[in-house]
């Protein structure tokens, strides 16, 4: 499954599971992954690779 506007990946899985300041986190990554997603052609199978992508891209603005 590929992303979507409203669930990241196939799974939530791969998204850390605890407070609400985590959860805000993970919704940030969701935002931008789904952008890097949709600029990237809306490839399948890169779901992981993409949000590690997002992720890192939001940690190195803090």
């Amino acid at each position: 499954m590929a992303f979507t506007k409203k669930t990241t990946v196939a799974t939530k899985a791969s998204a850390p599971k605890s407070s609400s300041g985590c959860d805000q986190f993970n919704k940030m990554v969701s935002e931008r992954a789904y952008y890097i997603w949709e600029s990237m052609g809306k490839p399948e199978g890169k779901d992981m690779e993409i949000w590690v992508k997002a992720e890192k891209e939001l940690r190195s603005k803090k």
